[in-house]
């Protein structure tokens, strides 16, 4: 089957992803987030012969799971006559997590299937447990319990944990939401954390921009305002470990095809200034984070970046206008990052007006594009479907640039490829 085929054509299929944080807040998994409507509250479907499920397996068989997941494993909710039939082993033992839902009433033959499917190698994951929870039977199968914090009472969460403490799985807190909910579940020694806490940061206004970031703030406002090759090196220079990421960009991804670079100013002609641009920008959410990639923030910004560039290109707009809704998703969260307002930001940079207008007010058709991703990561699907059609898309588009999208990320994570692929 080729790869274009996996864009549904008879049927919708809406597919996001979140980030899964470990203790020390670096990407452990992703939750699969998939509808197939954008009604839909959650990923069940009235057939497991639907086109909606076999799409999703044919994602991971046919594409792999390096390109939608990188070296992750990927969290999907099935429901329970999908996790009865033989379609769900199809699915990469290795690198999924199998959610049984709150919903699935725990009998004879779920508890015979859910130790079949472990003993095939594949993992468990009991969602949304609660206190006297009918799925407790099940605790010394299954490999995670995830809790929402938005469901479950400080004190309920107290006298949960020590319960689930008795058995094997590792906790992991969803909907965390502030980071004061972090600590807590933290101290009560929750194993895994998944919220919009970590992929979207309250932001205090006026805090001091670090070295080096107000180093690259610096760089990416002469670069916008047309300075001349030796200023930009110059800068470089003055920030040696700038310059250093920069030759190491060059020389890793495979534009230096006959000989290593050695100079900045190698580098600078080499990579050009439409691709240092982008450089710089990912460079900003990544700060001084030795993890790089695998920052949670830089994770979003780079998936919304990039989404937003492949929807403006399946739109006919020209590569221009896909580097332009590329900048515009980045710089939609740069005030989580740098702790100014964006209107500061914007001024700073000198973007166009287009890229203005959609980042602080939503409007035009770079500011649907930005609508449309951010209701996709927020796996808010009842709000896709409007800029869908103001941009003339349809969902197999939007499929189709949402799974490009992640493994360029995944490929970004990895560090092959990254910031320099048109």
């Amino acid at each position: 089957m080729s790869r274009q085929a996996l864009a549904p054509s008879t049927s919708r299929i809406f597919v996001a992803r979140q980030p899964i944080l470990d203790r020390r807040q670096r990407i452990s998994g992703y939750e699969l987030l998939y509808r197939g409507s954008a009604d839909a509250t959650r990923a069940e479907f009235p057939d497991v012969r639907s086109a909606c499920v076999r799409t999703l397996v044919n994602v991971f068989v046919d594409m792999g799971p390096d390109a939608l997941l990188g070296s992750h494993r990927g969290f999907l909710n099935v429901s329970g006559e999908l996790l009865r039939s033989d379609l769900v082993e199809a699915l990469p033992k290795d690198r999924v997590v199998i959610e049984i839902l709150e919903s699935e009433a725990v009998d004879v033959e779920l508890e015979r299937r859910c130790r079949e499917l472990v003993q095939l190698g594949f993992a468990l994951a009991l969602d949304d447990f609660v206190p006297g929870d009918g799925r407790e039977a099940l605790l010394p199968v299954v490999d995670y319990v995830k809790v929402d914090l938005a469901g479950t009472s400080g004190s309920a969460l107290r006298r949960l944990v020590p319960l689930l403490r008795r058995h094997p799985p590792r906790l992991l807190a969803e909907k965390v939401e502030t980071r004061e909910q972090y600590r807590a579940c933290r101290e009560l020694g929750f194993d895994l954390f998944q919220g919009f806490h970590f992929a979207r940061p309250v932001t205090v206004s006026g805090n001091a921009v670090d070295p080096a970031r107000a180093a690259l703030l610096e760089l990416l406002r002469r670069l916008r305002q047309g300075a001349e090759l030796d200023r930009l090196e110059e800068l470089l220079k003055q920030h040696a470990s700038l310059g250093l990421n920069l030759l190491r960009l060059v020389n890793s991804v495979g534009m230096a095809r006959s000989q290593r670079i050695s100079t900045v100013r190698q580098s600078l002609v080499l990579i050009g200034r439409r691709r240092l641009e982008r450089w710089l920008v990912m460079l900003l959410f990544a700060g001084s984070d030795p993890a790089g990639a695998a920052s949670p923030l830089l994770q979003v910004a780079a998936m919304r970046g990039r989404l937003m560039e492949l929807l403006a290109g399946r739109g006919g707009e020209g590569r221009d206008v896909g580097e332009r809704a590329f900048l515009a998703g980045m710089l939609s969260l740069v005030d989580a990052v740098l702790g100014l307002s964006k209107l500061e930001v914007m001024d700073q940079l000198h973007v166009d007006e287009g890229i203005r207008l959609a980042v602080l007010e939503r409007r035009e058709a770079l500011g649907r594009l930005l609508a449309l991703a951010e209701a996709v990561e927020r796996a808010d699907f009842a709000r896709v479907e409007e800029p869908l059609r103001e941009l003339a898309l349809d969902p197999g588009d939007l499929f189709q640039a949402g799974l490009d999208a992640a493994a360029w990320v995944g490929r970004l994570e990895a560090g092959a490829a990254a910031p320099t692929d048109a």
